[in-house]
């Protein structure tokens, strides 16, 4: 029997992570200069596309229709907007849609996973500061991300949604 969650508010959130009121060290570095690190982020990546492409088509039974067009923006960077309804399968679709290396906007909560959490910077997270003033080095990195022609992933509604189905009375719309 499915469980079925009605949505009161655009705040709910009924997929949480361990630790959902982490928040990051004030020397948290979302742009790595070392060269081991960069090179064990790069091969780490390749070995989750691997898997996460099995994931996509063996679990997900997902399909790319139109990524042509997708083509005409490998030369520059872009923002790859979606809703997120997937716990792991929005984790691994946007590499697959994109086709280039992906860096995605998410909570700091992420890093607090059990077992990948502390894998996720190599994989691309960029995870959202807790304070204003870190703000500014953040969007840096989001900056230098897309000025590297990559794909920076961001998901609007910032709470996982399985299979949405909103009340009729949120804030009085539907």
């Amino acid at each position: 029997m499915k469980k079925i969650n009605y949505y009161k508010t655009y705040q709910d959130d009924f997929v949480e992570s361990q630790d959902q009121n982490y928040k990051l060290p004030e020397n948290y570095k979302w742009i790595h200069t070392n060269p081991f690190y960069k090179i064990g982020a790069e091969c780490f990546y390749k070995i989750a596309y691997g898997i996460s492409f099995l994931y996509c088509k063996i679990f997900l039974h997902s399909k790319i229709k139109n990524k042509k067009i997708l083509k005409k923006y490998k030369n520059q960077g872009y923002f790859l907007y979606g809703n997120h309804t997937l716990p792991i399968g929005d984790v691994f679709i946007p590499a697959h849609v994109s086709g280039k290396r992906i860096y995605t906007i998410a909570s700091s909560a992420n890093l607090k996973v059990k077992i990948i959490g502390k894998w996720l910077p190599m994989l691309g997270i960029l995870p959202i500061p807790n304070s204003t003033k870190r703000m500014k080095e953040f969007f840096k990195a989001i900056q230098q991300r897309i000025l590297e022609k990559k794909c920076v992933v961001i998901y609007p509604e910032a709470h996982v949604w399985p299979y949405v189905q909103f009340d009729r009375n949120i804030n009085g719309s539907r």
